[in-house]
């Protein structure tokens, strides 16, 4: 039912492709494909979202740092328990670029099933 992993180290993962391709963004000068690489970094890491199996949930407070290939960073800490929140940072190593933000995971569980009604 569990993989062996956390929300954190999930985290981490989904975004593995970042560093690649916003740094490739960041020394882009034209504006349309500096679009389309950042796109694509959000894009890439959908392909990991679809696992079935559920990440442990993260201790409130608990903290991940993390050192990508090619020496960015990303701190993540777990700051909300009800609903499940962690905030997360990530740096370039050649300071390219800077971003935080947060993350509310929610999940549901509903059918595709269309009930017909006889009338």
């Amino acid at each position: 039912m569990f993989e062996p992993k956390s929300t954190l180290q999930r985290l981490v993962d989904t975004f593995g492709y970042v560093p690649h391709y916003i740094k490739k963004a960041s020394t882009t000068a034209d504006p349309l494909e500096r679009f389309k690489l950042t796109i694509t970094a959000l894009i890439a890491p959908i392909h990991l979202c679809t696992s079935q199996l559920k990440p442990f949930n993260p201790i409130l407070g608990e903290t991940l740092q993390y050192r990508f290939p090619d020496g960015s960073k990303m701190y993540c800490e777990h700051i909300s328990h009800h609903p499940p929140i962690s905030n997360l940072l990530m740096e370039d190593a050649d300071k390219k670029y800077t971003f935080n933000g947060s993350i509310e995971m929610t999940a549901s569980m509903t059918s595709n099933v269309k009930y017909l009604v006889a009338g």
